[in-house]
């Protein structure tokens, strides 16, 4: 079991350190020194013996830098001038979960060969690495492009579709949603009264009313081509249009934010308690099964995998990434993720198009065959 890894050095010969629930004795802290604090007990490694107050561990914390009090005395009891560092408390990351528009693609949606080389590399190490994103599979893999699309292959493991369709380490469907029946007509019938387009998410495949030029807008993000919903139903041999179809999600789109903007707070009052809202992109917004998001869909794969949470490097940029950040062990925000993505975040890098991506692996993943559990 993965825990905290704490990092510290003093020049001190002796120093009882205290962080969160545990103290420890440091005896040569000339060194630097590096403990896992993942078991209750005694650990010792490399002349640093740790133990717990009250038989607890740092398991929830999260990564962050925090003011250390040492004494220096043989006791924590003593009261010995107290002295400040600084220590390092980093979390044991075995698994990474990405977004994909924003975040992994620049704003140009292209997947830089270094970044795309570095996951490989880091996949290689032993470290879990799996998209977590509102596109179709099929889209996701055709962003990446080789080496990285090659080594996760047409069936990849992840996240797809908000949470929405979740595959798990062979490429096997561990969790589905679909939209109500009455979901879907509700969103057609609000989609025609303000004039704007809808698009139906069928798995790989997006339905549209009729193909227009804003539908099809929708390839510059790597998403197969919009099929017209009378074709897809003489296709599949379905007689009541767009009622015989189990949408995964639903979204519409409009040149202009400010329309998206304007028409979001119409659809959360009609759609009340039937669909979950969220938006990835500023002129898109998507409609959910009730209670769905991407956050549920990581949570679900984690657990397929039997890797905690707090073993996850979580990164993304936009509203649809919050409950995913929440939940990962170390929560990333892009330097170009909203305000409200950034407040809840654990830590900050740079943006999608200076490779912030690359930086949080650098930053915070330990290639697995480095990592040591005690």
């Amino acid at each position: 079991m993965a825990g905290d890894w704490v990092s510290f050095s003093r020049t001190a010969p002796v120093a009882w350190v205290s962080v969160g629930n545990w103290i420890g004795l440091a005896s040569d802290t000339k060194k630097s020194v590096e403990c896992c604090t993942s078991q209750v007990g005694t650990v010792v490694r490399n002349n640093f013996a740790a133990y717990y107050k009250n038989q607890k561990t740092l398991s929830k914390s999260k990564y962050r830098k925090a003011n250390v009090r040492c004494c220096l005395s043989q006791s924590p009891k003593s009261s010995a001038p107290i002295q400040s560092d600084i220590v390092e408390v980093q979390k044991c990351i075995t698994a990474i979960a990405c977004d994909v528009d924003g975040t992994l693609l620049d704003s140009n949606h292209y997947l830089d060969p270094s970044l795309s080389k570095l996951i490989v590399d880091t996949m290689e190490s032993g470290i879990v690495f799996f998209p977590a994103t509102g596109k179709s599979r099929a889209g996701a893999m055709h962003s990446f492009g080789p080496p990285l699309s090659t080594v996760l292959g047409s069936n990849s493991m992840g996240v797809f579709l908000q949470g929405l369709l979740v595959y798990g380490q062979g490429g096997e469907l561990i969790y589905e949603k679909t939209l109500p029946t009455e979901t879907i007509s509700k969103v057609v019938q609000l989609s025609s009264q303000a004039n704007i387009p809808w698009i139906g998410y069928l798995g790989d495949r997006l339905v549209v009313e009729k193909r227009t030029q804003l539908t099809d807008s929708l390839v510059k993000y790597h998403e197969p081509r919009p099929e017209a919903v009378n074709d897809v139903c003489d296709e599949l041999g379905l007689k009541n249009g767009v009622q015989d179809l189990a949408f995964h999600k639903m979204l519409v789109i409009d040149e202009s934010s400010e329309i998206i903007d304007m028409l979001r707070p119409q659809f959360e009052t009609e759609l009340g308690g039937s669909a979950t809202l969220t938006q990835a992109q500023a002129d898109m917004l998507e409609i959910l099964p009730l209670n769905a998001s991407k956050g549920l869909g990581v949570r679900l794969l984690l657990k397929h995998l039997e890797i905690p949470e707090a073993e996850l490097l979580a990164i993304g940029d936009a509203e649809n990434d919050l409950e995913m950040l929440k939940l990962a062990g170390i929560g990333v925000a892009m330097g170009n993720a909203l305000p409200s993505v950034k407040q809840i975040a654990d830590e900050m890098v740079a943006s999608n198009n200076e490779l912030g991506v690359a930086e949080a692996i650098r930053r915070f993943v330990k290639p697995k065959a480095n990592i040591s559990r005690t």
